[in-house]
């Protein structure tokens, strides 16, 4: 994986710079906002060329992938054995600010491609999940080798993240306090 940091500029010619620079969130924040958000919208090109979003939970691997569960037939996958560039977006906190005509926010954009897990490495997707949205209950949860097809695994393999947000405190800082 190239991450890009959302402070520097990109190196693919797939993605466009932010314009907004001066609302670029650090690395740090970009991260922690990507690590403890419990769900985005993944969205993909669709099988008849339109555009296709869906909220969906995750679970992150470093800062290398973005795991994702499904059904093992459907939508989703189709587009993906298309077309598998796609974009997963988080936002954050948001605060509208009436009298300024504006608000406080803070999202992600995670760019990628996304390929169909098997074996080992649906295991492992499985796995983060169930520690992500059930850590008390890790042992008691499905066994993932018992029923790995069951359901359908996918991840998304980062390739840039952009961090963008503006008139909020950062949650890392605040942590540090």
């Amino acid at each position: 994986m190239s991450h890009t940091d959302s402070t520097q500029p990109t190196p693919s010619s797939d993605h466009h710079p932010m314009r907004r620079r001066d609302r670029a969130l650090p690395d740090e924040w970009t991260w922690h906002l990507i690590q403890n958000s419990l769900y985005g919208v993944l969205s993909m090109v669709s099988t008849d060329n339109g555009g296709y979003g869906v909220p969906i939970s995750y679970a992150v691997d470093g800062r290398e992938a973005l795991y994702f569960h499904g059904a093992i037939k459907g939508r989703k996958l189709d587009n993906l054995r298309q077309n598998p560039k796609a974009s997963f977006c988080i936002v954050g906190r948001v605060e509208t600010l009436p009298e300024e005509f504006s608000t406080r926010f803070e999202s992600v954009i995670v760019f990628g491609t996304l390929t169909e897990c098997t074996g080992e490495d649906k295991i492992k997707g499985l796995e983060l999940i169930k520690r992500k949205y059930s850590p008390e209950n890790v042992e008691k949860g499905i066994n993932c080798r018992s029923s790995p097809d069951a359901v359908c695994v996918f991840k998304l393999e980062i390739s840039q993240v952009t961090g963008k947000g503006s008139k909020l405190e950062s949650p890392v800082e605040a942590k540090q306090e």
